[in-house]
């Protein structure tokens, strides 16, 4: 044993990480002439028909790009006139390419690049240019860690199982701790039935869809590096319109009335079922939801009104009967939330009728809040009939517009509370509530005393009715442009406070969602490191969130033969090593000592 180990530890080597590439060709689809075409071709690469000095361009309104290398464009072909590239940051900045190049490159260093809002690649003359790909590269991978390993995580949950063994909502809640959504990303659509611009491409895929506003495809790192930071629960918003029956358009327009079907797209729902892979993974809680297939948009069919309702139950619980179905072996990590932000017919916001005409109508809110109700119960007895583990699944329902009652200038702000019931369920505790807040903290002391009445009353008009509550989204509002560089005391001072009040209370947090946001999420590293360690330490105290790595039986914070040692004490009985099991077998013997072994030679 001791010369195996020895030899062994011979083959100890150091993780390196290396440089990468993070394409972004998918975000060059605007021009500033009115005379150019940009055309995005079946591989990826894109056909520009360009003026002379107009522009091939990406919006971005504000992006950091400051530890990226440089810019690169490739083209398919030499091009037969000069071309640059111009970069509006901090600062703006251009380079210079001549007659008969292939590639293109713009190098970042000196250059202030922390508030990209557009980059353009422009032609000299009018032409075509074929561009293959635009990419930036970047020296080091970065992240909360370059650890790409399982972890211990020291923090022991307190699960509370009902009789047949799955988690309590109550338990489910207080064990997510703090969590973040992936937002932009599987809730991607087109938004505008007037204007599918998703739907006309005949070979969009699920990838379409992912990266459509802006946000990288997914990958099991970017969750990773959350695990790693501290959070124990992501929120996955989909929207299922786009892959749910047969969405037909004709000259980009989509009539709702020809909607048919009921089958979930093979492959888009390949993806879902990926994306959460990577959550459940990571030990880490996961919720599925039924996103902007609610909200403002001319493509919502999910609205608060009775009639509505009516017109869509039957669609809406197939919906849920499909999804309900893909999961049902899925464990009680894995929740279900019944649907987004759900509007009155005239989109009011904050309670329902207020932007009804002449003002609140109380015949519109109480269709809203009645249809609000229904829904959440179709949504419980579909989960429920499909069976296995979502007999006892943790379920989450939403107030109207998934509404807080946060604020005090309508008497009407907390009606979504008060109208909101607690589906009938034929399991207890297991229900959870779901609201979203976003408080102005232009002034922070009054944003304080707002996000305490604010959690005063939801604890006595919602959590009283015999649930939890998360907050399924929060973040901040009353910052200019969300100027996150000016206003990261507030943002620091609020998120801290945020967390601290809502840990107190025993609800959940899940943060919209820039935290790791666009081309950040492929490195992975954070975009706003420091609201991010506000966060981590507004729940888990100044010191913030330490992880150990799978293997550091004794958790010294190193992997060596004192850890082989702890492994052969707790099998003799002679020791006190809860993560001896390092296997995950639910035994400690001489394969947990060889896993051991194996972790070290390979250098963690």
């Amino acid at each position: 044993m001791r010369k195996t180990i020895s030899i062994l530890m011979l083959c100890v080597v150091s993780a390196v990480c290396y440089g990468g590439e993070i394409d972004i060709t998918n975000n060059f689809t605007g021009k500033w002439n009115n005379a150019e075409t940009v055309t995005q071709n079946a591989d990826g690469s894109i056909t520009y028909e360009a003026v002379a000095w107009g522009g091939l361009t990406a919006w971005y309104g504000s992006k950091n790009w400051s530890s990226y290398d440089e810019l690169v464009f490739e083209f398919a072909a030499a091009t037969t006139v000069n071309t640059q590239i111009m970069i509006q940051g901090g600062e703006e900045v251009k380079q210079w390419g001549e007659v008969g190049i292939t590639s293109l490159s713009c190098k970042f260093a000196g250059h202030d690049l922390s508030n990209v809002s557009q980059v353009a690649l422009q032609a000299s003359s009018a032409t075509t240019l074929q561009v293959k790909r635009v990419y930036l590269t970047y020296s080091n991978q970065e992240g909360a860690d370059d650890y790409n390993g399982p972890i211990i995580d020291p923090y022991p949950m307190e699960r509370t199982t009902d009789s047949e063994g799955f988690e309590t909502a109550v338990s489910a809640v207080a064990n997510m701790r703090i969590g973040w959504n992936l937002g932009n990303t599987l809730d991607t659509h087109s938004g505008k039935a007037e204007n599918m611009w998703i739907e006309s491409s005949t070979k969009r895929q699920s990838s379409d869809y992912e990266t459509g506003w802006g946000q990288a495809l997914t990958t099991r790192a970017l969750i990773h590096m959350f695990k790693l930071a501290g959070f124990n629960a992501i929120r996955v918003p989909v929207t299922w319109y786009p892959h749910f029956g047969s969405v037909t358009v004709k000259d980009g327009v989509w009539d709702k009335s020809t909607w048919r079907g009921y089958g979930i797209n093979k492959e888009w729902m390949a993806r879902v079922k990926e994306i959460v892979g990577y959550v459940l993974d990571e030990g880490m809680y996961c919720i599925v939801n039924v996103h902007h297939d609610t909200g403002a948009a001319t493509t919502t069919w999910l609205t608060a009104d009775v009639a509505e309702y009516e017109n869509y139950k039957q669609r809406y619980e197939e919906l849920w009967t499909r999804i309900a179905n893909e999961f049902t072996d899925y464990d009680d990590h894995l929740l279900f939330e019944a649907y987004n932000e759900m509007l009155d017919p005239y989109n009011s916001w904050c309670f329902a009728s207020m932007s009804a005409p002449g003002g609140y109508d109380s015949s519109v809110a109480n269709s809203a809040y009645n249809a609000i109700n229904k829904y959440a119960q179709s949504f419980v007895d579909v989960v429920r009939a499909t069976g296995g583990n979502n007999s006892r699944r943790n379920l989450i329902v939403t107030t109207y517009g998934a509404c807080s009652g946060e604020g005090n200038w309508n008497v009407h702000l907390q009606d979504p509370l008060t109208n909101m019931k607690l589906p009938t369920d034929a399991v207890s505790d297991h229900i959870i509530f779901e609201v979203h807040t976003y408080p102005d903290i232009k002034n922070i002391t009054t944003a304080k005393q707002s996000i305490d009445a604010m959690i005063s009353q939801l604890q006595s008009k919602l959590v009283s009715k015999g649930a939890p509550l998360i907050f399924g989204e929060w973040g901040p509002s009353g910052i200019e442009d969300f100027d996150y560089a000016n206003n990261m005391d507030k943002l620091v001072e609020f998120a801290t406070y945020f967390v601290e009040k809502t840990k107190a209370a025993g609800m959940g947090t899940f943060y919209w969602m820039s935290l790791s946001d666009g081309t950040d999420r492929a490195i992975p590293r954070w975009t706003q490191s420091e609201l991010k360690d506000a966060i981590v330490k507004g729940y888990y105290g100044e010191e913030g969130y330490k992880y150990y790595k799978k293997g550091d039986v004794n958790l010294d914070g190193s992997i060596d033969i004192s850890d082989v040692v702890a492994v052969i004490n707790q099998m003799a009985g002679s020791g006190n090593y809860p993560y001896a099991d390092v296997n995950s077998d639910d035994d400690v013997d001489i394969s947990d000592v060889v896993a051991v072994i194996n972790i070290i030679s390979q250098g963690y």
